[in-house]
């Protein structure tokens, strides 16, 4: 009898210690629903940035226009801002994992009141304190490379790479509604030889790359900032932007999060898409197993097995097929990972 309670005793605190072990953590998490303090600083922020330059720079507790519960934290830069920033911070330690994942919900202003003429407004930033400061990677807006409604603004991600320098995302570029709440993602993984990014809107994964770059460049991002973090000087250059429900963990945090702690879900994006020849097929795996992708054409019949229940890690994965050997026309894309299935269309033009 003993010795049966001994062995569940010992189960059960095998079974803690591995809990914790793999523990998922949030390691910041806040909604500016403690509001400010006599100064004007966020409460359960280590920070409250405003800089104007030769104009005028705001943080405010907004208790009008929120996406939960009853504060957000409003930004507001004045037109000619000179390298002006509104925004709150907060020191992240580094973790073990060396990859963090950021998020908020982030809502841009009217063009007449949130415009870019010339260079970037920034609205999070996974910031280095080491050496030199500089941002590891961003979240922002520049004028956009075509025309668009000025209901919209283009979003992106921009990273530094280990030779020093900012690279951006020039494919896959977001155009999306201005005074409309959206959930952002932004993923720093220095874990693997070579460092990786990506970001998500709205659940869905939009782009992701590997830092081939070479040099000394490497320090962990220890800081993260949301808000107006900058806003490049220009005549006509402005800022108001809304965020709330910040959140930095080291899992996907989904834009649901808050309401069931929901981890990684199964995605599949085929890029570009219409496919001239040679596409890049990105798939994010929840957990560790078998997974399967087949192509069909628009009859349901199989005409490529691109990988057949091959392990892969959890995760983001990318691979690139040749279709060149196909006709014109309408294929789909489905991705297997034990008992859930995705089907992506593409559209094949030669």
């Amino acid at each position: 009898m003993k010795t049966k309670i001994l062995k569940r005793f010992f189960l059960v605190l095998n079974g803690l210690f591995f809990s914790f072990l793999y523990a998922d953590t949030i390691f910041f998490q806040d909604g500016y629903e403690a509001g400010q303090d006599f100064s004007g600083n966020f409460i359960n922020w280590d920070e409250t940035e405003t800089y104007g330059g030769v104009g005028e720079a705001y943080a405010i507790d907004d208790t009008v226009i929120t996406h939960t519960g009853k504060h957000s934290g409003r930004f507001e830069l004045s037109d000619g801002t000179q390298g002006g920033c509104a925004y709150t911070s907060k020191v992240i330690s580094w973790p073990t994992g060396k990859k963090l994942w950021y998020s908020c919900w982030l809502r841009n202003g009217s063009k007449e009141k949130s415009n870019v003429v010339v260079g970037g407004l920034y609205f999070m930033e996974a910031y280095v304190k080491e050496g030199p400061w500089r941002d590891r990677a961003n979240l922002e807006t520049h004028p956009p490379h075509m025309e668009i409604p000025d209901s919209l603004f283009m979003l992106r991600m921009a990273y530094r790479g280990r030779d020093g320098e900012r690279h951006r995302q020039e494919e896959n570029l977001q155009y999306i509604r201005r005074e409309k709440w959206h959930h952002i993602v932004m993923l720093v993984d220095l874990s693997g030889e070579n460092p990786f990014y990506a970001w998500w809107l709205n659940g869905e994964l939009i782009w992701s790359t590997y830092d081939s770059s070479q040099g000394q460049d490497t320090f962990p991002p220890t800081e993260i900032h949301f808000g107006a973090t900058n806003l490049d000087w220009w005549e006509g250059n402005r800022a108001e932007v809304w965020i709330d429900d910040c959140l930095v963990t080291d899992y996907y945090p989904s834009s649901s999060v808050l309401i069931d702690s929901q981890k990684i879900p199964l995605s599949l994006k085929v890029i570009p898409n219409p496919i001239l020849r040679v596409s890049e097929i990105r798939f994010v795996i929840p957990e560790d197993g078998l997974v399967s992708m087949e192509v069909y054409d628009v009859c349901g019949r199989e005409v490529e097995r691109v990988f057949n229940n091959v392990f892969y890690a959890s995760g983001i994965h990318r691979i690139s097929l040749d279709l060149s050997k196909f006709s014109s026309g309408i294929y789909f894309f489905k991705l297997s990972a034990g008992r859930r299935e995705l089907v992506e269309k593409v559209v094949l033009i030669k």
